[in-house]
Order: structure tokens, then sequence, then C-alpha cells
């Protein structure tokens, strides 16, 4: 790179123009300036259910000589950046099977959920190594590359919490008549699957149980913009009714729901994070006869959306951001302070059907301590039963003659003539 290439870059960019120019990301890499993000206070240990959810102002303010993003040259040197946060990285071909045809429209719009749903749409760019190198404002339609890319929020934020929903448990003891009243509500309501229409259904929680009425009032609040003070955790509009085959991928945030940018609110395209299941097919039961379709990325549209005891659209958008998080997120996400959302103590639910994080009639919450015990004792029983089963019929089958075996060749049947 000669004199007048590298005077074509910010004084802060010169540094990084030997790196960029022989070395260049394996990944698409989404950054933050770590001067827009302020951090968040020591959480509680536990919470309780009636425990107050309290907003940290924001204090960081922006430097006055930002003019263009920094350099992100510790992503390619593989070093630790006080400077930046990386926010998303995962090989290009992840990202293009759930961004589709929004491409790099789709990265602006989930690093602006990132940084807050009420905040003005920033400004994303892309690190162009070719020479001269060039931090380059990205348009929605460009497709996306295996680049650096930054983005840069209007004002100061703070990153949206993750959700780690990895064991899934009752909340609070005495909440029957409220679980049961949030089934038969979400029942009336949706009647059966969103996704295909299936009447085997399960009523599932959008919020984890585990986060508490209080976080997930402030959540509706601030993805909503709606006074959620009479909600709890067991309200219908926090509720969707799902089959078993897609309430187990959607409540670990495994799947999704993605609002059609081209449709009006009530439409949202399915979104399977897994690329195991991203070749999957199902039936869709809305239709008569069904028909088969691919699931990732087909269109459905709420079962009820008249009803006021939908799910409003943000806390599927934030449900669907954690499904971003979980399976892009990089470390540098991952491990800032406090970043997590805090939780109610785990209790003694093993009951399978809470896998889904749904309002099971049957509860177990008044069994002794030792039920944890009982339970694998009965589930050892049940493996060895079946071992034993196995090992039976293979001891039968292999006593049979195969069926390729050569017959003896019988004689013809004699034939009486009168």
């Amino acid at each position: 790179m000669d004199e007048k290439d590298s005077a074509s870059l910010p004084p802060h960019d010169t540094a990084l123009a030997t790196a960029v120019t022989s070395t260049k990301p394996l990944n698409l890499v989404l950054c933050i300036s770590s001067e827009y993000v302020s951090s968040y206070p020591v959480p509680p240990d536990l919470i309780s259910a009636s425990a107050t959810a309290q907003a940290t102002p924001i204090t960081t303010t922006p430097s006055s000589t930002l003019t263009t993003p920094p350099p992100c040259l510790p992503v390619f040197a593989n070093q630790d950046d006080p400077t930046h946060i990386r926010l998303l990285s995962r090989p290009l071909s992840n990202f293009q099977a759930i961004a589709m045809d929004e491409h790099s429209g789709w990265l602006q719009s989930v690093a602006s959920d990132i940084c807050g749903p009420q905040q003005p749409l920033g400004v994303l760019y892309r690190l162009d190594c070719e020479q001269p190198v060039a931090w380059t404002p990205v348009d929605p339609s460009d497709p996306l590359e295996a680049k650096i890319y930054e983005y840069k929020p209007s004002a100061p934020v703070q990153l949206c919490k993750i959700s780690k929903r990895k064991y899934q448990s009752e909340a609070e003891t005495g909440r029957t008549d409220s679980a049961s009243s949030m089934t038969r509500n979400i029942e009336s309501r949706d009647d059966s699957c969103w996704f295909c229409g299936h009447y085997q259904r399960v009523s599932s929680h959008i919020i984890p149980k585990r986060m508490g009425d209080a976080h997930a009032r402030a959540l509706v609040d601030e993805w909503c913009g709606m006074d959620s003070c009479q909600w709890s955790l067991y309200s219908a509009q926090l509720g969707i009714l799902l089959c078993p085959n897609h309430a187990y991928p959607f409540v670990p945030y495994d799947e999704g729901l993605r609002h059609d940018p081209h449709q009006d609110s009530d439409w949202y395209t399915i979104h399977q994070f897994d690329p195991k299941r991203q070749t999957w097919q199902r039936s869709t039961y809305h239709q008569s006869p069904p028909v088969i379709v691919t699931e990732h990325g087909s269109r459905i549209s709420t079962p009820n959306p008249t009803d006021p005891q939908s799910p409003p659209p943000g806390v599927l958008k934030w449900h669907y951001l954690q499904c971003v998080l979980k399976w892009f997120a990089h470390d540098d996400y991952l491990n800032l302070s406090h970043i997590t959302w805090s939780q109610l103590p785990l209790r003694y639910d093993l009951y399978r059907s809470e896998d889904y994080d749904s309002d099971c009639e049957d509860s177990i919450s008044h069994l002794q301590p030792s039920a944890v015990l009982d339970f694998g004792r009965f589930e050892e029983w049940c493996q060895e039963e079946e071992a034993a089963r196995l090992e039976s019929v293979a001891r039968w089958v292999s006593t049979q003659v195969p069926y390729d075996t050569e017959l003896e060749e019988l004689p013809p049947p004699s034939v009486e003539v009168e």
C-alpha cells in the first residue's frame, strides 16, 4: 500500500492498512465500539417473583471525535480489544441461511435490536479489504460478505440482556390456577399449533417463567411500549400454542418467528437456527388436504390477530433476538458483566413436559425431595427392561431360517381323474 492509499484513511485507521491487505477474516463479524456501550449494575444473586425490575440510566457519552468507525485490527490478530465488543461471529453461510433475501438489512436490523428496541436505526459499516482499505456504509440490499461489520448507533446504548434458557422449572408454588387459566385462554384463542395447525398442542411460554413477573413486565414495557402493570408470566399475551414438535425447538431458542418486513404485522417467517433442521419438512394442517412444505423460510400468520390477548409483536421480536444470540453471539458479548437475566431459584420439577416451559396440569411439587432419586431409579429400571426385551428379540431372530434359503421342492399335487 502506497502513501496515497494510507493518506485516504482516517488517522486511527492507518495502523490497520498493512494487516488488512495480508489477512482476511474467515467469519462474518459484527462489532460495536465500546465507547457507545454502558454496563449493567450488579444484579441480586436470586430474585423473587415480587421483585421490582429497575432500569439503570445510561451515562456513557460518545466521543466527539468519533466521526467514522474505528479500526477492528484485533479481530484480525485474534487478540482482545478493549475498544471494541464483537457482538456476532459465525461462518458466512450460517448468516446467509438465516438472512435469506433480507441480506444486509437483516444484519442491520438485528444490530439495532441488540442496542435496544427503542433506539433509532443506526448506520452499519463494512470494512472493505481491497485497496484502499476503507469503511463503507452498507446498503440494506447489499449481500452479506465474510468481512468485519461495525454498527454505529445514534446514541449510547445498553446491549440486550441474554436469556440462557437451559433448565426449565415451575417459577413458584401455588400457581396451578394461574397456569390452568393461561392454558384455557391460549387454547381458546389459538385453537391449534401456530406453525402447522396440528391439534395436539402444548401451551408454551414465550418468556421463561424463571425470569419472574417483574422482569417480564419490564421486558414488555421496553419491547412493546405497552403498560403491562397488570400482566404476569401467566398472561395469555405471553404464551403461544404449539404442537410438541414445534415447542421442542421454540422454547430453547432454536426456532423463532421473524416479522415479515414486506407484510402486515400479522405475518411472520419461520427461521430454524439449527442447521440440521433447516431442510426439514412439515405438513400444513391449516390447509385441506395438508401440504408438505419446507419448515425454514415458510410464512405463517397470527391465528387470531384481532384478539386482544394475542402476543404483541415486540414479545416475539425479543424471542427471535434471543435465538440469534444463542446461535451467533461472540464470546466478547457473552462474557460481559451482568449481561444475562437473573432467574428465580430452580425447583424440583422433573416432568419432561416442563422442557417446553409449559404449564402441565400435573404437578409433583408436593412430593418429597427424594423423588429425584426415585425417578432416576425408575428410569434406570425402564432402560434395563428395554435392553432385555431387545436381547430377547435378537435371540429369536437368530433362530429363524433366512428368507432366501432354498426350500425343498415339493411334488405337484395329485389330480384325481373321474
